[in-house]
């Protein structure tokens, strides 16, 4: 069993540098190496995916605070759904709750599981602010209207940023299918926050520092439940 990788703790006190250096070691095991290569899709190598895993340690040290335990468990089941994780893709963050730590899968990473089931031909999420001219349906015939209000335009370095001050309202995510015809779902301001809420990790990670990316996120969350996903998912 891969629980056993991780010895009981001595109970003396590591500095942050110690316990970095554990955690490393214990990630670049044989053992742990092992369990990876079981979990992870054939595209994804084994040894890359440790030392992304070793990123994220150093990117938010207060990963460091947690259980080397649960940090090794949520690598592994990042590893099973194939997601790398706090990369630029933005498919899977590994984010820390008090002494836990908790994977949170990115709305990239859930559109990158609805594509790998074969059947789903393209995915889009996006915010609604205010202002915007926005209608839907559900029903016998849902659908979906958004046309965005102009907003000032800034500039990253050239190239042209879209930036809004103006409040969300909603958030929606369509997925159209193979054999014809679409999913949606569409979720209001208020049942964003209430699933923010209730999160363990509402007040720190990508809700804090990526929130409109999780207002997406949770849309998609929401259409997973009426759309296929890859194994990896369902498992």
């Amino acid at each position: 069993m891969v629980t056993s990788v991780i010895s009981s703790e001595s109970g003396e006190i590591q500095s942050p540098k110690q316990r970095e250096q554990q955690v490393q070691d214990i990630l670049k095991s044989d053992r742990v190496i092992d369990a990876l290569v079981q979990v992870l899709p054939n595209q994804i190598d084994s040894a890359r995916f440790a030392r992304l895993a070793m990123g994220s340690l150093r990117r938010n040290p207060k990963l460091l605070q947690c259980n080397p335990q649960s940090f090794l468990t949520t690598v592994l089941q990042c590893a099973a759904l194939g997601l790398e994780p706090d990369t630029p893709l933005g498919h899977a963050y590994l984010v820390p709750f008090k002494t836990e730590a908790t994977l949170i899968v990115g709305y990239k990473g859930y559109i990158d599981l609805a594509y790998r089931s074969g059947v789903v031909t393209s995915v889009s999420a996006n915010v609604v602010r205010q202002g915007d001219d926005f209608h839907w349906e559900e029903g016998s015939e849902p659908y979906i209207k958004h046309i965005r209000k102009a907003d000032p335009q800034t500039y990253n370095q050239g190239r042209q940023v879209y930036e809004s001050g103006r409040d969300i309202t909603h958030a929606y995510a369509i997925a159209r299918l193979l054999g014809g015809g679409h999913v949606q779902a569409v979720m209001m301001k208020s049942e964003l926050d209430a699933i923010r809420s209730r999160s363990r990790a509402a007040h720190d990670g990508p809700w804090v520092t990526d929130p409109v990316a999780m207002y997406k996120k949770t849309a998609v969350w929401q259409l997973t439940k009426y759309m296929p996903m890859s194994p990896q998912a369902r498992n």
